[in-house]
């Protein structure tokens, strides 16, 4: 986002201190942009902005682990996240509208949420969708599932499975999107980021590239986006540097997934990616891979000055948790999946497992430094549901955290001194429901002298 908020200006009204005393201030001085001093006295020459009597002014959220062209993707496709059953999903499909020569794109299954617990089959596709090619993604984005016109285009034999787990190199086969469409999709995502308080987004998709970021780049817009950070496959580093400028993109972690085809080991990746100069992101849904990347950490530190990443750390042991604190490993989590996921953590896990679940409390005491976020578009790619089930989780209340700390491990920054205008949002309360807007050119027109 773009702000040029030039010279001295006085923004009068609630200015949100966040902290364990979360107090309040009665103005803040910005200076160039930058949030620079708190209840001050100035002149009475300079600009003075006075916030509404439900209105507040604090630090903007991020969301520091989305997948934004799988979100944009999601826009443009038949959405069935609302179907509960398999014959709902096939039904939906056939009432489909699909242009002559066009594919069917399709969004939002997932088989452990069905009543049937399976996913579709490859002939249930083609009863309802006939020779239109048709691809069906999982909500997580790791499987998909085809018909057989969809397979016979991507060249995948006919014996072969119709569920496809981790194959990007086909799904990469089928065609792309309009520049124009995704561009309308993305436009719509930046707006409901701005209304949920979103100045910061972290991509985080392990098979981006330099031409990942190419196209994530062509959808900035200064007037709406948020500050975009892109992490880069651990494969795919090319000539790129982490924390350096790609146009309007920083250069974010090198993301490490568990290879399933067995080419890379969790190790080998993290240990090139730091020869590099790259701190890793590693995904890590499930206690073994959680200790492998410890192990890999344990031998080959980060570079100085950065901190390795594990995204998710959905399932860990204490002992575990231990080892993320001694090797000053960050994290970040999603407490979202806990409303989203809680059917299939209810049936798929043990009591004991369940304990070990989502352990954002226990990372927090153990001066974890850790941030939550989405995976969006798995789970919605809103804050004030990622505070509400950290704060008032019913899995294991054990792992609860106030509302105050969930704000504050949601922020891009806790102190609001030092931001620059762009990561400052406005919010007010509606109906009971906090919406917000940025701090920009508009809310000076309020002051009527800038």
């Amino acid at each position: 986002m773009a702000s040029d908020l030039k010279g001295p200006c006085l923004i009068k009204g609630r200015i949100t201190r966040f902290g364990d005393q979360n107090s309040e201030a009665s103005n803040i001085l910005l200076i160039d942009d930058v949030a620079t001093a708190l209840d001050v006295t100035v002149s009475a020459d300079i600009p003075i902005i006075r916030l509404k009597e439900n209105e507040w002014l604090q630090p903007g959220y991020r969301d520091d682990h989305i997948h934004v062209m799988s979100v944009l993707a999601s826009l443009c496709s038949l959405n069935v996240s609302f179907c509960e059953t398999i014959p709902e999903l096939i039904q939906t499909l056939a009432d489909a509208k699909s242009n002559d020569g066009e594919w069917l794109r399709v969004w939002g299954y997932d088989d452990a949420l069905l009543r049937e617990r399976r996913h579709p089959t490859r002939k249930e596709l083609d009863r309802a969708t006939g020779d239109i090619p048709t691809i069906l993604h999982h909500r997580t984005g790791h499987v998909a599932v085809a018909n057989s016109a969809a397979l016979l285009a991507l060249g995948v034999p006919n014996t072969s499975s119709e569920i496809l787990v981790e194959r990007h190199d086909l799904l990469a086969k089928v065609p792309r999107l309009s520049l124009s469409k995704i561009q309308s999709a993305a436009s719509k995502m930046f707006q409901q980021c701005e209304e949920d308080g979103l100045v910061s987004l972290t991509d985080a998709t392990h098979t981006n590239n330099i031409d990942s970021l190419e196209l994530l780049d062509s959808l900035f817009n200064s007037a709406i986006s948020p500050n975009l950070v892109a992490m880069v496959g651990a494969e795919n580093l090319g000539d790129l540097f982490y924390g350096k400028r790609f146009r309007n993109l920083s250069v974010g972690h090198a993301k490490v997934m568990p290879d399933i085809m067995g080419k890379a080991s969790i190790s080998h990746l993290i240990e090139q990616a730091h020869i590099r100069g790259f701190p890793t992101a590693v995904h890590s849904m499930d206690i073994d891979t959680l200790n492998d990347a410890l192990l890999a950490f344990m031998d080959s530190p980060a570079p100085e000055l950065v901190k390795d990443r594990i995204e998710h750390c959905s399932l860990a042991l204490p002992e575990q948790l231990d080892s993320l604190s001694e090797l000053n490993i960050a994290v970040s989590t999603q407490p979202s999946f806990l409303v989203y996921r809680e059917q299939k953590y209810l049936e798929q896990l043990t009591s004991l497992e369940q304990k070990w679940l989502w352990p954002v409390r226990s990372l927090i005491e153990r001066d974890v430094e850790v941030t939550f976020s989405s995976d969006s578009p798995v789970v919605p790619c809103k804050p004030e549901e990622w505070i509400k089930a950290a704060s008032e989780r019913s899995l294991n209340g054990d792992e609860s955290v106030s509302e105050n700390t969930a704000r504050r491990h949601s922020l891009v920054q806790e102190s609001i001194l030092g931001l620059s205008a762009e990561s400052l949002i406005v919010g007010s309360n509606l109906k009971d429901e906090d919406k917000y807007h940025r701090l920009d050119q508009a809310l000076l027109v309020r002051s009527g002298k800038c």
